[in-house]
C-alpha cells in the first residue's frame, strides 16, 4: 500500500477543515471502528479512506461540479484568504535523525554527504525531477494530488466501508436520542425503494441494468433501497443493487439491521410470504396494506373496521418455503380516506391495547391556532421514507448529476449523498433537541442551504472560533427553519421525477396518460413482487 505521512496529514488536516460542520459527528473512533467492521486499512496516503470519505461528502454538497473542481475547492478558498499561508498545514518538523547505514558506507568511499534537506530545498527538486513518472508521490507537492490519482481510488472504494459509517452512525443516534425513534415499546422503522437514472455509458448499460419501455431507447438504471428510522428521518441500512434485481431480492442485506421489538412499515409491493416468516422469526412485527388478490378469512371481529383473520398463502405464494406454518394469524383495519379508494391495513400487532385502531390509520388534526391535537396515524408514518427519496434526489440533487461512467463511480457518489443526507439529519436532530421538538418539525431545505452558507466560514475560520461560535450559531440557523402542519395535505409520491407528458412534450394529469404509460407505471410499482431474478453483489 501507498505510505506517504506528509502528504497524509496535509490532506486529512484539509478535509477536516473543509467540513467542520461535522467535525463532532464523524470523528476519527467513528472511521476506525467502521474500518475494523468493514475488515479494511484507513491507509497513511494523501487518499486514505478517511480523505475520501470527506471528498465524497464534498461532490455531493456541490452536484453541479466535476470531480476536478471538487478535488481543489478547499485549497483554492485557502489561497483566496490573504492571511492564510501553507505551511500552517505541514507538520512540523521533527529532530534530524542519523544517516542510514548505506549512506555511511558512500562516505567511507569518498562520495560526499548532504544534509538533511527540507522538502523546497533545491536539492530535493531535482530529486524530484530524477522520479519516474509512474511514481506515485508525484512531483513531490504535499498539497498536490492529481485527478487521475482520485479517480482510481474512488473506483477502489471499499462498500462495505460505507455501510459500517451509516451503521455506526445510527446507533449512536439511538443511544443518544433513543425516545425519538420508538413508539411506546416499538421501535419504528420504514422500508423502501426507488430508482436512479443514469446516462446511456457502456459499462453502465452493460452492468447496471436497463429497463424497456416500449419504442424508447432503454436507459440504464439503478435500485437503491433504504431502511430508516421514519420519525427522524435517518437512514440506517442501504444497499445499491442494478435495477435487474427485484426489490425483495435487493433488501435481503436490510434485514440485518432489524431486532426483537421492531415494528417494519412497508409498502403492499412487498408482500411475501417468505418476509413475513422472516420478520416473526426475529420476533418483530410489520404493518402493509393488504394486497389485491390475497383473501384472508375472518376470524373474530375487534371492533368497527378492525378484525382478525387468517391468510393460507397458496403454494406458489410460499415460495417454496414448506417449514413454515400453513396459516398466519393477522389483523386486519379497514379506512378510507376521503378523495380516496377503500384501503385495508394488514399487522401482526393483534392486540388492540397495544395499538388501537385509531392510532394506525387517523389523520393529523390541529386547532386554528396551529398546535397538534391528534398527530398523523402511525402507518402514514411509512410516507417519511419517500420524502427521503424526494430530499435526497431532488433537493439535495442527487438525481440527475452524476458524473461517473462506471459502476463503481455512481456507487461513490451514491454513498456520498447518503452520507451528506445522514450528516444533515444528525445536525437537525441535535437542533431539533435543544429546541425541544421533533426532528420532523424542521426543514432539510434550510439546514442543507445553511450548511453550505457557513461551509466558507468554517474553513477559513480558527478551530476555537468554529467550535464556540460558528457552529453553534450554525444550529441556531438550523432550528429555526421550522416546517408548518399541514394536515390533509396530498400530492404527487414524493421522490417520482417522472415526466407526466404527452407525444408533443405537454404535461398531462394523470387520467389522461396513455394506456401503455399506464401499464409501464403498473409494471414499475409492482417490480418488487418478482422474487426469482438471480442474486448479485451487493451493489453492481
Amino acid at each position: 500500500m501507498y505510505v506517504d505521512h506528509i502528504r497524509h496529514t496535509v490532506w486529512d488536516q484539509l478535509r477536516q477543515r473543509d467540513f467542520r460542520a461535522f467535525a463532532g459527528i464523524l470523528t476519527a473512533a467513528v472511521f476506525q471502528q467502521a474500518a475494523e467492521r468493514a475488515s479494511v486499512s484507513l491507509g497513511q496516503g494523501p487518499l486514505s479512506l478517511t480523505v475520501l470519505v470527506w471528498l465524497a461528502i464534498a461532490c455531493a454538497l456541490h452536484p453541479t461540479k466535476s470531480f476536478a473542481a471538487v478535488l481543489g475547492l478547499a485549497l483554492k478558498l485557502l489561497q483566496n484568504d490573504p492571511r492564510w499561508h501553507p505551511d500552517a498545514l505541514l507538520p512540523k518538523p521533527t529532530t534530524p535523525q542519523k544517516p542510514p547505514v548505506r549512506k555511511a558506507r558512500r562516505r567511507r568511499r569518498g562520495a560526499q554527504a548532504s544534509p538533511a534537506r527540507s522538502p523546497h530545498s533545491s536539492s530535493s527538486r531535482a530529486a524530484r525531477a530524477r522520479r519516474s513518472r509512474h511514481d506515485p508521490r508525484g512531483d513531490g507537492d504535499p498539497l498536490h494530488v492529481s485527478p487521475a490519482a482520485f479517480t482510481q481510488a474512488r473506483q477502489a472504494m471499499p462498500w462495505a466501508f460505507w455501510v459500517a459509517l451509516i451503521v455506526i452512525l445510527s446507533e449512536r443516534f439511538e443511544d443518544q436520542h433513543g425516545p425519538t425513534v420508538h413508539f411506546r415499546d416499538f421501535r419504528l422503522l420504514a422500508r423502501d425503494g426507488t430508482k436512479l437514472d443514469l446516462d446511456r455509458w457502456a459499462d453502465l448499460r452493460r452492468r447496471a441494468g436497463a429497463a424497456a419501455n416500449g419504442k424508447a431507447l432503454s436507459a440504464p438504471r439503478a435500485r437503491l433501497v433504504l431502511l430508516e428510522f421514519p420519525l427522524a428521518r435517518l437512514p440506517i441500512r442501504f444497499d445499491l443493487v442494478p435495477y435487474t434485481v427485484g426489490e425483495l431480492t435487493a433488501a435481503e442485506p436490510l434485514w440485518d439491521g432489524m431486532r426483537c421489538g421492531d415494528l417494519l412499515l412497508i409498502d403492499r409491493g412487498f408482500w411475501s410470504y417468505g418476509l413475513f416468516r422472516r420478520i416473526q422469526q426475529r420476533r418483530a412485527d410489520f404493518a402493509i396494506r393488504l394486497k389485491s388478490g390475497v383473501s384472508c378469512r375472518t376470524v373474530r371481529s375487534l371492533g368497527p373496521g378492525d378484525r382478525l383473520a387468517h391468510w393460507e398463502p397458496t403454494k406458489a405464494q410460499r415460495e417454496g418455503d414448506d417449514a413454515g406454518p400453513p396459516v398466519l394469524k393477522l389483523r386486519l383495519i379497514d379506512y378510507q380516506i376521503q378523495g380516496f379508494r377503500p384501503s385495508t391495513l394488514v399487522t401482526s400487532v393483534l392486540d388492540p391495547q397495544l395499538i388501537s385502531r385509531d392510532e394506525w390509520i387517523r389523520l393529523a388534526t390541529v386547532d386554528p391556532a396551529g398546535r397538534v391535537l391528534k398527530p398523523a396515524g402511525l402507518y402514514h408514518r411509512r410516507w417519511e421514507v419517500e420524502t427521503t427519496f424526494l430530499e435526497l434526489k431532488v433537493t439535495q440533487g442527487m438525481a440527475g448529476s452524476f458524473r461517473s461512467r462506471t459502476t463503481e463511480g455512481i456507487a461513490y457518489e451514491v454513498a456520498g449523498h447518503l452520507l451528506l443526507y445522514t450528516l444533515i439529519r444528525l445536525l437537525m436532530a441535535e437542533a431539533a433537541a435543544r429546541q425541544g421538538i421533533s426532528p420532523l418539525r424542521l426543514s432539510f431545505t434550510g439546514a442543507l442551504e445553511e450548511v453550505r452558507d457557513m461551509k466558507e466560514s468554517l474553513l477559513k475560520s480558527s478551530p476555537r472560533h468554529s467550535q464556540r461560535v460558528l457552529r453553534p450559531r450554525l444550529l441556531e440557523l438550523v432550528g429555526s427553519h421550522r416546517v408548518p402542519y399541514r394536515p390533509n395535505r396530498h400530492g404527487p409520491r414524493p421522490g417520482d421525477t417522472r415526466a407526466k407528458t404527452d407525444k408533443h412534450g405537454k404535461k398531462q394529469p394523470p387520467h389522461k396518460l396513455s394506456r401503455r404509460v399506464r401499464s409501464i407505471a403498473l409494471k414499475e410499482s409492482s417490480a418488487g413482487d418478482d422474487a426469482s431474478r438471480p442474486r448479485v453483489a451487493s451493489y453492481f
